[in-house]
């Protein structure tokens, strides 16, 4: 059976990305708090209802921002809460990566410049690596099973 599989690429630079990926991900976090604070904020100052003139008369109907606005900060709050998740998972990975090479030593003696690790298309998605640019000195395949 023949399984496709993520990118093979060595512990060191698993763990480069990994670092790169969790400061881009605390970077963006509190950029997506503020935006969600200014839409809450946006959505106080709004009426729920605006008057159209319509010849020579005025209707009363919900303004579309109402509706938009909670849509959007939904979507925010979506964001936030996919990236805090994806925060925890990255640093989880960083936290086993570090060490290794120390919690080897007397057993296999891993070298993370040369030890290579193939990840499954689930672990490229959770850790935010993307097949078409794979890290460099990676090797992406079908693995036979």
């Amino acid at each position: 059976m023949k399984m496709l599989v993520g990118p093979s690429i060595t512990l060191e630079k698993l763990e480069q990305h990994l670092k790169d990926r969790l400061y881009e991900i605390r970077m963006k976090i509190p950029k997506l708090k503020k935006e969600f604070a200014q839409l809450q904020n946006d959505f106080k100052q709004i009426p729920r209802v605006v008057n159209e003139t319509n010849h020579d008369k005025v209707e009363e109907r919900v303004n579309p921002d109402f509706i938009n606005i909670p849509e959007k900060f939904r979507a925010v709050e979506e964001q936030i809460k996919e990236l805090q998740e994806q925060e925890v998972h990255i640093q989880e990975k960083l936290d086993e990566l570090e060490d290794i090479e120390e919690r080897s030593v007397g057993k296999n003696n891993i070298d993370k410049s040369k030890e290579k690790i193939t990840l499954t298309l689930n672990d490229c998605l959770m850790l935010g690596i993307e097949l078409d640019q794979p890290p460099a000195n990676a090797d992406v395949g079908v693995k036979e099973e």
